[in-house]
């Protein structure tokens, strides 16, 4: 089973899936979310239009990593084919990886964490790290990489973190809108959205857990008050700039149930339309 059909050779493509393997549950998670894109529709009636009119995939499967550095080899590789890398990933940690090879790109990632802690006890890989696991995880990642990079940065849809967290996020004067701004004052949002990308290169992270539990349930941490399906779509609507690389991540599969599933296919459908 492949995602959205795989249609196309990897030469052909221009966008290139991959699922990274590194936890008890990755293959799962990718049998699941490559099922659930067989069965959702590409057309949208919001836009009226078909969101993959220009875009063809080719899945290159499950990447099983002897070690993290790997992904920023597979991902640089993809770009220099001049092709979209697609990750996806059961944790945020990846991310760290996928996004510190764009330094000069900016970075908007859609998240209800603001994954600056300085230590955390969050993901368990399936191999040895030579990095401390608390202070390399899914819940630390942004603040490493902007320990060591000056980047500019969006954060969308943020409701869950500690004051130190926020401290650090002003210090390195990264931008953040949280899910309440979005969903009380759309027209601000849309702006900000809008003057931060525009005449931009954009690296996009997507975690799932940006939603509300009520439309996407399957998470690990489903912070109450977030965004909404349609939210999304508008704030990806206003994105003026040149998407280069996307990662996707944080689905935890509840079983017998694909509601989220379809919605991340649906959703990433949508930052697809944008390239």
């Amino acid at each position: 089973m492949k995602f959205f059909t795989n249609l196309f050779s990897e030469e052909e493509a221009n966008v290139i899936f991959f699922l990274i393997d590194y936890t008890k549950d990755s293959k799962e998670l990718g049998k699941r979310i490559r099922k659930a894109s067989l069965f959702v529709e590409p057309f949208s009636s919001y836009k009226n239009e078909n969101l993959l009119k220009n875009i063809k995939i080719f899945d290159k499967g499950d990447i099983k990593l002897n070690s993290f550095e790997e992904i920023e080899k597979i991902v640089s590789e993809i770009r220099k084919a001049n092709k979209l890398p697609l990750m996806f990933s059961r944790g945020h940690y990846p991310s760290f990886y996928s996004s510190k090879i764009f330094p000069n790109e900016k970075l908007l990632i859609f998240d209800a964490h603001a994954d600056c802690k300085d230590k955390y006890i969050d993901e368990i890989i399936s191999f040895d790290s030579e990095e401390p696991k608390e202070k390399f995880n899914g819940s630390t990642w942004l603040r490493r990489l902007l320990e060591n990079q000056n980047r500019e940065i969006l954060l969308i849809g943020l409701r869950s973190f500690d004051e130190e967290e926020i401290d650090f996020l002003r210090k390195k004067k990264v931008k953040f809108l949280t899910s309440r701004e979005v969903l009380e004052n759309k027209e601000y949002a849309l702006k900000i959205v809008k003057n931060f990308t525009e005449n931009s290169k954009l690296h996009i992270s997507l975690d799932f857990d940006v939603f509300d539990p009520s439309v996407f349930p399957a998470v690990d941490y489903p912070e109450p008050g977030g965004i909404y399906f349609y939210d999304f779509a508008d704030i990806v609507e206003n994105i003026e700039g040149k998407i280069v690389s996307i990662d996707a991540c944080c689905l935890k599969p509840i079983e017998n149930n694909l509601i989220s599933e379809f919605l991340a296919v649906k959703s990433m459908f949508y930052l697809l339309s944008k390239i």
